[in-house]
């Protein structure tokens, strides 16, 4: 069986210098890698061993002999760092090795690859979890698992801490030339519907109220209305009924506060015992214009609630931006407000997370989402409510598992230049 014991691949020749830290987490991790071998292969069924087999042998663990057998034949040294158990369960291993009569000088020479490892992780990266942080920045496959598990435990965190989730969220922003009367002020040429939703929205502990947050009030830059063209600040609410839970309006509490309008979730039913289902859309007219950027037009999501995944979609009228594919910035929104769409001053406040923007093609048939049942339906019934062409649209989707509540999900198309 191949040890690493030397230079570990040829590929591994041809990557770039690593800097101090990761030359040495790979020397460690050859060395460990190549020790611990050497105690395996002498080891009665060595060197061919399985997991099983080896787990019954040393009266160990199997998920601990199926950890260590991959490790050891690795070729990829940094990947034998981030793979192979921890120093206490390797000294066990020793242990049984030793009662087995294994070589004493390999057995030293693994325990002392074993304490160099240990020092690793505790005097130069901290815990062995910061050292796999450190690891996953030239693993991009463990930088994405550890991404999503660290995100799903930011998600269970804030459900306990906020008392309430949603398996789904959505926002989806419907783009078609403007219809209306052109207004003294308004020189934007964009109608906007914006569709928002939760599913499976549930408390998770009485008392709590958990509530679906909009600015939808009318300003100077004009009305917001219902798709049915009725002025949303004179008492009409935005709530799509036919496509949120039937008991909802026994629980649907409409709290305005100045500009922002709260749909909060209350009562007995709702929560402990079932989740809802609550969808919304309100109509902007002459408002989808250039934001906080002079160079794109800008949509965004604000992450306010814990949800599993988000569904972030961006429909576009075949005459809007003709040509021009989305940008994608996520940005965590601080002290500073809402970010400027890839302006390099924003740039620290940006999060790497691993997402891209998906082309959708043509016509809302296409835009169908296996968490959202009735999306398609839905957006078919605003398009008739408000005499727009389903066919006419292009779509761009953004899926997101356990996006990060705080975080500004902002999707930008490059204007004309003047």
């Amino acid at each position: 069986m191949h040890r690493v014991v030397g230079p570990i691949s040829k590929h591994a020749t041809t990557r770039p210098a690593l800097p101090r830290m990761d030359a040495a987490v790979a020397e460690i991790g050859r060395d460990l890698a190549g020790r611990m071998g050497a105690v395996l292969d002498a080891i009665p069924g060595g060197p061919q061993h399985r997991p099983q087999q080896l787990a019954r042998t040393l009266g160990v663990n199997v998920v601990l002999t199926s950890r260590l057998l991959k490790a050891t034949q690795s070729t990829d040294a940094m990947a034998v760092a981030h793979v192979i158990p921890g120093p206490e369960p390797l000294r066990r291993v020793l242990k049984a090795a030793e009662r087995l009569e294994v070589d004493a000088d390999a057995l030293r020479a693994a325990s002392e690859a074993i304490d160099r490892f240990e020092r690793l992780i505790n005097a130069d990266a901290g815990d062995r979890a910061a050292l796999d942080t450190m690891i996953s920045a030239w693993l991009p496959d463990v930088r994405e698992k550890l991404d999503l598990a660290s995100r799903q435990a930011v998600f269970k965190g804030m459900s306990h801490i906020r008392g309430y989730a949603a398996e789904t969220g959505l926002t989806c922003a419907i783009i078609h030339p403007a219809q209306g009367p052109v207004v003294e002020g308004q020189a934007c040429k964009f109608d906007r519907v914006t569709v928002m939703g939760r599913l499976g929205f549930r408390k998770l502990r009485a008392g709590v109220r958990p509530a679906l947050s909009t600015v939808s009030c009318s300003s100077a830059r004009g009305p917001v209305l219902t798709i049915d063209g009725d002025p949303v600040d004179e008492g009409h609410d935005i709530i799509l009924r036919d496509f949120s839970s039937n008991s909802l309006s026994d629980s649907l509490e409409i709290v305005r506060e100045n500009d922002v309008i709260r749909y909060v979730l209350g009562g007995d039913r709702v929560g402990l015992r079932t989740a809802v289902d609550v969808a919304a859309a309100e109509y902007r007219p002459r408002s989808m214009g250039k934001s906080t950027s002079k160079q794109y037009s800008v949509l965004f999501e604000w992450i306010d609630e814990p949800m599993r995944r988000l569904v972030f979609d961006v429909l576009l009228h075949k005459d809007v931006h003709p040509g021009v594919d989305p940008q994608l910035a996520i940005y965590h929104a601080g002290f500073n407000g809402l970010p400027v769409f890839l302006d390099p001053r924003y740039a620290p406040d940006l999060v790497p997370i691993n997402a891209s923007i998906t082309p959708l093609g043509s016509g809302v048939q296409r835009f169908r989402v296996s968490s959202i049942p009735d999306y398609v339906p839905m957006l078919e019934h605003i398009c008739h409510k408000l005499g727009w062409d389903p066919n006419a649209f292009r779509g761009f989707r953004l899926h997101v598992d356990y996006p990060l509540v705080g975080c500004v999900h902002m999707i930008g198309f490059e204007l004309p230049k003047a």
